[in-house]
């Protein structure tokens, strides 16, 4: 049986970015709004779910400047590598408390 645990859904403030470099602002104000949820609401359960809103990395300037869809995918479309996903993915992992992560 799965322990029980929360699923938060965070609904963060989006800076409609225009290049990829600008997408990792948005990257640090989700990672802060995530150690603060998972601060705030694991008093009674452990947070092991949170989902973000549509647009919450990127926001939706292709759609506010009509862009077309290739030169979106060329000039803003976010490339995150691996390396990335995995530092991420470990630097969340070290705020779980072992007990917890199955």
């Amino acid at each position: 049986m799965i322990d029980p645990y929360l699923a938060v859904g965070l609904q963060t403030k989006i800076k409609h970015v225009a290049t990829r470099p600008e997408v990792e602002k948005n990257l640090i104000h989700i990672g802060n709004m995530i150690d603060m949820v998972t601060h705030m609401c694991s008093l009674e359960l452990p947070v092991r779910l949170i989902a973000l809103g549509e647009g919450a990395i990127q926001g939706f300037v292709d759609e506010i400047m009509d862009m077309d869809q290739a030169e979106y995918a060329a000039t803003m479309a976010a490339e995150i590598q691996v390396e990335k996903q995995i530092f991420w993915a470990t630097t969340q992992r070290k705020k779980i408390p072992s007990s917890s992560v199955s």
